[in-house]
């Protein structure tokens, strides 16, 4: 399948692009992701690859073909092969020790549910998750906790994502004492 579409820069310069691939995504949302600041689709596969990624299509590969045919025309083909998506079968934790597995699942559950990517393997939704565990246990008095990816397997399609958690010590405040204020004493 080819879709095509020709763009006229007003310098003169004319820039095509067309995507190959196994199943045709709407053009104007391909050509959407290729805009830079202006309305100008710039030919970067970097952003492609970051919106099939989003999409659960973690080992996507694009291959940027350029074609010059003359001074005027530029011609951009972006073979695009998605692969596989990949859902995310199981998140695990290890380290944890005052908070249970379930509440850990249900925050990182949450937190990738509020940004849409409760069922899709995303590393920086993962991160995000990540963040929001993070958060939690600081919120609980653990200001030193470290959460981070420990390991990541995909196997058929579904990954499997174990998460370390190292909470240090619990920080409590005994008391607050102020000196020197002598009028609201």
């Amino acid at each position: 399948n080819l879709a095509s579409l020709t763009i006229f820069i007003s310098l003169g310069k004319r820039i095509s692009f067309k995507f190959t691939q196994d199943k045709i995504d709407k053009e104007s949302k391909l050509l959407n992701i290729l805009k830079g600041d202006g309305n100008i689709p710039r030919p970067e596969s970097d952003k492609l690859i970051e919106f099939y990624k989003s999409k659960g299509f973690h080992f996507v590969k694009i291959d940027k073909i350029k074609e010059t045919k003359d001074d005027f025309d530029e011609i951009y083909t972006f073979k695009i092969n998605k692969g596989q998506k990949i859902k995310i079968d199981r998140i695990e934790f290890d380290g944890n020790i005052s908070f249970d597995s379930k509440t850990l699942f249900n925050i990182a559950y949450i937190s990738l549910k509020s940004i849409k990517f409760h069922k899709l393997f995303y590393e920086k939704a993962i991160t995000y998750a990540i963040s929001s565990i993070e958060e939690f246990y600081q919120k609980s008095g653990y200001s030193q906790c470290e959460v981070s990816v420990k390991n990541i397997s995909i196997v058929n399609n579904n990954a499997r994502i174990i998460i370390n958690i190292k909470e240090n010590t619990i920080i409590k405040i005994g008391a607050i004492n102020i000196w020197g204020n002598k009028e609201f004493a």
